[in-house]
C-alpha cells in the first residue's frame, strides 16, 4: 500500500494592461512597423520594451490602424513612455494618434504615474494635484477614449464592492 500525496501550485503575475493606440492612417503599415520595432527592441534586451507584446492591425470598421499591446509590468514599461514612442514613430511617417484605449481594468498606480509625469513635464510645482486630477491629466494626455475612472480603475471598483 502506498501513501497518497498531493501538491498545490499557485501562479501569479503582475497586472496586465491591455493598451491600444489608434492611428490616423490609410493603412496598417505604420502600425505593423511600430509593433515590429517594439518586438525588435524587446528581443535586443531593451528594458523599457521587455514587458510589451505588440501587434499592428487594420480596423476596418474605424478605417484606422491600431497598435494593440499587452503591458505586463507597468512599473518599468510606463504608459506615457509607450505612448510617446508610438506618437514619435508615427510622426516620422506623417501619421498621428487618433486616440488610445484601455481594454479592461487598470491599476490606479499606473494612472497616477502617468499623471505625475505630465504634471512634472508641465513644471507645475505651484499646485499640488489630488489623485483625481492626476488621473484626469493622464486621460487627457494619453487621449484615452471612453475612460471612466470609477469603471476602469481596479481600486475604484474594489471600493464600490466593499
Amino acid at each position: 500500500r502506498t501513501k497518497k500525496t498531493g501538491a498545490t501550485i499557485i501562479g501569479a503575475r503582475d497586472t496586465l494592461i491591455a493598451f491600444n493606440i489608434n492611428l490616423l492612417s490609410t493603412n496598417d503599415w505604420v502600425a505593423k512597423q511600430i509593433a515590429r520595432n517594439i518586438r525588435k527592441n524587446r528581443e535586443n534586451g531593451d528594458e523599457e520594451f521587455k514587458y510589451i507584446m505588440a501587434k499592428g492591425l487594420w480596423l476596418e470598421k474605424e478605417k484606422m490602424a491600431q497598435v494593440t499591446m499587452n503591458l505586463t509590468n507597468y512599473k518599468i514599461t510606463e504608459l506615457h513612455k509607450v505612448y510617446a514612442y508610438i506618437r514619435d514613430y508615427a510622426l516620422l511617417f506623417y501619421n498621428k494618434i487618433a486616440y488610445s484605449e484601455i481594454i479592461g481594468l487598470i491599476p490606479k498606480e499606473s494612472m497616477l504615474m502617468v499623471g505625475q509625469y505630465y504634471m512634472e513635464k508641465q513644471q507645475n510645482k505651484v499646485k499640488k494635484f489630488c489623485e483625481e486630477e492626476l488621473v484626469n491629466l493622464a486621460i487627457r494626455n494619453l487621449q484615452i477614449k471612453d475612460f471612466e475612472p470609477k469603471k476602469k480603475i481596479i481600486e475604484h471598483l474594489l471600493e464600490q464592492n466593499l
